[in-house]
């Protein structure tokens, strides 16, 4: 019998003056973390999220191109996978 497979998820949250960050990963899809930040669990209706049995996906960065790569690439990797960023974008006019 071999070993159990290893824990392949992770989640964090960051404060600073200019933003609000939390994410959370699982990269076997399924549930988060139970460390989640509470805040991240009530942001899961973005225009960038999707739930079903195997996979939870939701996405705010406040950049709408952004949103969709980071979406995309949770889906067809199979990732559970959730970030909400408020605070400062620093856009750049161009």
């Amino acid at each position: 019998m071999g070993s159990p497979l290893p824990v392949r998820s992770a989640a964090l949250a960051r404060d600073t003056n200019e933003t609000k960050i939390q994410l959370a990963i699982n990269l076997d899809g399924g549930e988060f973390p139970a460390d989640t930040d509470a805040r991240l669990l009530k942001a899961t209706a973005g225009h960038a999220s999707q739930s079903s049995k195997s996979q939870i996906i939701s996405v705010n960065t406040g950049i709408g191109f952004l949103d969709h790569m980071l979406h995309a690439l949770a889906k067809h990797a199979g990732w559970s996978f959730a970030i909400n960023c408020e605070g400062d974008l620093h856009k750049v006019d161009g």
